[in-house]
C-alpha cells in the first residue's frame, strides 16, 4: 500500500470507491492471492506427497474412515440410492466394524438408520463426490461411493478447502499486517499446528472444513469492520450462510454466531441505529436458518422432531459435564493437551489481548469464543476426542488463534527480534512435523499417550526406516 493510500485523503477515497462499487476490493483480493499462492502450491504438494506416503505404507486407510465415514455417508446414500437409509455405507464398512462404530444406528424405538453426524461436511464435499461418481461411471469402476475415485476425490476436497482456508486467513491478516507478518503467520498456522494433519491423514474429518469456513467468516467480518459504509444485503447473506455452515458442519460451533453479533452491536453502539441493527440480525439469521435447513429437515423426517440430541437418538451415552470441565487435561495433559501438543497456541493466546486492542468488539468476541470453545470441549464426556493428533477441536478455532499469533509475530518484527522469530518458528514447525510423523507411524498411540511414549520417540524415530 502506498503512502498516498495510507494518508487521510487516501483512506477517504478508498472508502468512497468501495461504496460506489469500483473493483478495488477485487484487485486487492487478486494481489493477496498471488502473494500467498507459492505457499498454497507448496502446501498442496506436501499434502499429496504425505498422502502418497501414508497410503503406500498402509499407515492408514482408506481415506474415508472413522468419523469421516459417518460425515460422508449422506452422499452415496442420497446420490446413488436416492434415500437416507445409508445402505452404501452399511455395505462398505471395514471388516469387523458395525454401523454404530461410524455413528449410524437404528434410533431407539424406531426403524431404519439414523446418522448422528451433521450434514455440513457432506454438502461441502458434494462437488468432489459428483465428479468422482461421474468418473467412476464413465470408466467402469464400481460406482458404490467408496471405490478408488471416491477416495481420491475425498482427499482432493480436503486439499481444496485447506487452500480456501489459507487464502482467506492470509487475506484477513493482510487487512491488519504486512505481507511478511501475514505469510509467516499462515505458514506457522498450517505447518506448526495440527491443521496440516487434518488435511492429510484425517482429511475426511470435519476439521479442515471448519478451518476454511472460519477463515472465510473472519475475512467477511474484518472487511465490514474496516469500511464505515452501509452493510449490503449481499454481505449480510454471505455472513449468515457461512455462519450457518459453520454450525451445519459441527453443531457445537453455534457459538460462532457471537462474532457477527459483535460487529453489528459495535455498529449500533457507534451509530445508535436500531433499525440497521434489526435489519442486520434479521437477514443474517434468515440466511443462517436457510443454511441449517438440510439438517433440520433431516432430523424432522428421521425422528419427527426439528431439534434432537443426535447422540441420544443412536443410544450413545454422551453428555457434557458442565460443572466438572477437564480444563487442565484439555490444555496441558500429555494425553491430548492443546498447549503441549501445539505449543504455537501459547503464543497465540498471548496475542489475544493485543488482538482485542486492535479489533475492538470483534476482538473481545473472538477471545470470548475461544474461551467458551475450550470450556465446551473440556466439558465433553470424551474431552480427548478419541484417536486424534493433538487436540483436534482446536483446529476449528485455529484461524482465530492465528490472528492472535500474528500480533506476537508483528511485535517481534517491530522490535527487530527477527532472529528470535526465525528460530522459534523453525523449532515449532520442526517439532510439530516430527510429532505428526511419529503419530502417523504409531510411535505414539492414537490415544492414551504417556510420558514414557514420548521418551521413547528419539530412539524410535532415529532407528525407523522411511
Amino acid at each position: 500500500m502506498t503512502f498516498m493510500e495510507d494518508s487521510p485523503m487516501g483512506k477517504v477515497a478508498r472508502r468512497a470507491s468501495i461504496r460506489v462499487g469500483t473493483d478495488l476490493p477485487t484487485r486487492e483480493g487478486v494481489r493477496y492471492f498471488f502473494e500467498v499462492l507459492p505457499f498454497m502450491v507448496m502446501a498442496v504438494l506436501m499434502a499429496v506427497l504425505s498422502c502418497c506416503y501414508i497410503y503406500s505404507r498402509q499407515l492408514n486407510g482408506p481415506p474415508i474412515r472413522s468419523d469421516g465415514f459417518g460425515y460422508y455417508a449422506y452422499l452415496p446414500s442420497v446420490v446413488i440410492d436416492h434415500n437416507l437409509q445409508f445402505t452404501p455405507a452399511l455395505n462398505n464398512m471395514a471388516p469387523g466394524a458395525t454401523a454404530y462404530n461410524y455413528g449410524i444406528a437404528r434410533p431407539l424405538g424406531g426403524t431404519g438408520y439414523f446418522n448422528k453426524y451433521a450434514v455440513g461436511t457432506a454438502i461441502l464435499q458434494s462437488p468432489f463426490f459428483v465428479g468422482a461418481h461421474l468418473a467412476a461411471r464413465q470408466s467402469g469402476q464400481p460406482a458404490t461411493g467408496y471405490s478408488t475415485y471416491y477416495q481420491w476425490a475425498n482427499m482432493l476436497s480436503a486439499y481444496v478447502y485447506m487452500c480456501v482456508g489459507i487464502y482467506f486467513l492470509y487475506a484477513s491478516l493482510r487487512s491488519m499486517h504486512s505481507p511478511a507478518t501475514s505469510l509467516i503467520t499462515v505458514v506457522l498456522t498450517v505447518l506448526g499446528t495440527n491443521v496440516f494433519h487434518y488435511a492429510t491423514y484425517d482429511a475426511s474429518f470435519s476439521h479442515i472444513y471448519q478451518f476454511a469456513l472460519t477463515s472465510l467468516l473472519l475475512y467477511l467480518l474484518l472487511n465490514i469492520r474496516s469500511n464505515e459504509g452501509r452493510i449490503s444485503i449481499g454481505q449480510l447473506v454471505a455472513i449468515g450462510v457461512v455462519t450457518g455452515f459453520i454450525v451445519l458442519t459441527r453443531m457445537t460451533n453455534a457459538i460462532f454466531a457471537m462474532l457477527p453479533a459483535a460487529i453489528f452491536f459495535e455498529r449500533w453502539w457507534k451509530d445508535r441505529d436500531l433499525r440497521a441493527l434489526m435489519r442486520s440480525g434479521f437477514v443474517v439469521g434468515l440466511a443462517a436458518l436457510a443454511a441449517l435447513s438440510p439438517q433440520l429437515l433431516y432430523w424432522k423426517v428421521s425422528t419427527g422432531h426439528w431439534l434432537v440430541n443426535a447422540y441420544a437418538v443412536v443410544g450413545e451415552d454422551a453428555s457434557f459435564h458442565w460443572a466438572h470441565p477437564e480444563l487442565i487435561n484439555f490444555l496441558f495433559s500429555v494425553r491430548k493437551g492443546a498447549f503441549l501438543w501445539t505449543p504455537a497456541l501459547v503464543a497465540a493466546f498471548i496475542g489475544l489481548p493485543l488482538l482485542i486492542r486492535r479489533t475492538g468488539w470483534l476482538g473481545y468476541a473472538m477471545a470470548l469464543l475461544v474461551c467458551v470453545h475450550v470450556y465446551v470441549c473440556a466439558s465433553w464426556y470424551c474431552w480427548p476426542f478419541g484417536g486424534s493428533y493433538g487436540s483436534r477441536p482446536m483446529v476449528d478455532v485455529m484461524s482465530i488463534m492465528a490472528l492472535g499469533l500474528a500480533m506476537v509475530i508483528a511485535a517481534l518484527i517491530r522490535r527487530r527480534y527477527v532472529l528470535v522469530l526465525a528460530v522459534s518458528a523453525s523449532i515449532l514447525m520442526a517439532l510439530n512435523l516430527t510429532m505428526m510423523y511419529a503419530y502417523w507411524r504409531q510411535f505414539v498411540p492414537f490415544d492414551g499417550t504417556t510420558i514414557g511414549n514420548l521418551l521413547q520417540l528419539p530412539h524410535l524415530i532415529l532407528n525407523s526406516q522411511l
